[in-house]
């Protein structure tokens, strides 16, 4: 349920921050309160037993009759995960040590930290539980951008400059966030307003289908598991067709990929999802061999211009080209980009094909969720031969000049 614009609040910003609220006075489409079920709702029954993933290696769900406990970690190996408990609205809070946050379910009303949540939300047909985001230029999900138009998402700030007021009256279900492990110390004063916040690691998943399947962790507070399993079990499909179909490709192009920023070149990691994706498409990533033990789970690695050279001078292909939006625009920020073959060669490809009306890049909120339409954009790229006539959804060649 979204805020209503015709919400009235009856305390001040000083008993709110102090943790001290009286009552909201507001219409029936404001978002429901942590603990609200509605009327005459029941607790379900759920089967005990663990999800059994397939490919995520960073969360995992336990079910028990009228709760869930829903786990979270950084690596594999994680020595302190975090533990989160999902209780049925209406069933009593088993006592459970070590949980970092409660969470009544389902979930009526979410603040989103990051829009890369966001296509996971609507998956499970909850993006209308919405009630807030970071930052409104960002998101890219239509049905979202109508309610944001219409006033009934609000905006809160990211980490560092968060408007706690505001997310004090929303009084959310769930506030949805990402840090190393442990939320960011920005957050600390949520955590002491007794907020349900639950840190995420999906971007730590070293593959496209690991980080897809987060759909079914999402799912864990809307309810919707079977529905996000049927969802997740038809991307899985696409992918895997896919991937054969390129599997004995030849020949397999080298690419590179990244590019400087403030004088180090930033490039994907090679246990990284783009990484597990050049190779799925039958390419030949050129950094494969640049990732030290202690980097395991690192996304991204800095390396210097000299390195990019020695290991990409001579690539076929060069994909996720910062936000340049042409091959004089990229030249323009640093000459030695004609030292690669790939530019000479006009083999550049950005993943900015698709932005809102903002302008943002909605690759990074949608994209990274369709493993599956990537990974045919990258085929196409890669192989055009295996592809033929199929228009790029993300991506787009860099023309000479800006359109």
């Amino acid at each position: 349920m979204r805020l209503a614009r015709r919400c009235r609040f009856t305390f001040t910003a000083v008993m709110v921050l102090a943790g001290h609220a009286s009552a909201a006075e507001c219409g029936t489409d404001a978002p429901a309160a942590a603990g609200d079920c509605g009327t005459g709702r029941a607790a379900p029954i759920h089967d005990t037993g663990p999800l059994r993933l397939r490919h995520a290696e960073l969360f995992s769900i336990e079910y028990f009759p009228h709760y869930k406990i829903l786990t979270v970690r950084v690596a594999p190996q994680d020595p302190s995960p975090l533990r989160y408990l999902l209780v049925q609205c209406g069933a009593r809070r088993p006592e459970i040590p070590d949980i970092a946050a409660t969470v009544i379910i389902p979930v009526r009303s979410t603040v989103a930290l990051s829009n890369a949540y966001l296509p996971f939300i609507s998956a499970n047909g909850a993006i209308g539980s919405v009630a807030a985001v970071n930052q409104h230029s960002h998101v890219g999900d239509p049905g979202l951008r109508e309610a944001i138009e219409r006033g009934e998402v609000l905006e809160v700030g990211r980490e560092g400059n968060l408007d706690r007021e505001r997310l004090a009256l929303l009084n959310p279900g769930v506030v949805f966030t990402y840090g190393d492990g442990r939320p960011p110390e920005s957050l600390a004063p949520l955590l002491r307003l007794g907020m349900p916040l639950v840190v995420t690691s999906e971007y730590r998943e070293a593959s496209p289908l690991a980080y897809a399947e987060w759909v079914l962790f999402f799912a864990a507070f809307y309810d919707t598991e079977g529905a996000a399993a049927a969802h997740f079990e038809n991307q899985s499909r696409r992918y895997e067709s896919l991937r054969r179909l390129a599997a004995n490709a030849a020949p397999r192009p080298a690419v590179l990929a990244g590019g400087s920023y403030r004088g180090n070149w930033y490039v994907p990691a090679p246990r990284s999802y783009t990484a597990r994706m050049i190779a799925d498409a039958g390419a030949r990533y050129v950094f494969s061999a640049l990732q030290p033990d202690d980097q395991a789970h690192e996304t991204t690695i800095a390396i210097s211009l000299e390195q990019a050279l020695a290991y990409g001078r001579g690539a076929d292909i060069w994909i996720d080209t910062m936000d340049w939006r042409s091959l004089a625009e990229a030249r323009s920020q640093d000459p030695r980009y004609a030292l690669f073959r790939a530019f000479r060669q006009r083999q550049m490809y950005n993943n900015d094909n698709r932005r809102n009306a903002y302008g943002t890049n909605i690759f990074w909120e949608a994209g990274l969720a369709e493993p599956d339409s990537v990974l045919a954009d990258l085929i196409a790229i890669f192989h055009p031969g295996l592809r033929t006539g199929q228009a790029l959804k993300w991506y787009r060649r860099l023309p000479e000049d800006a359109p």
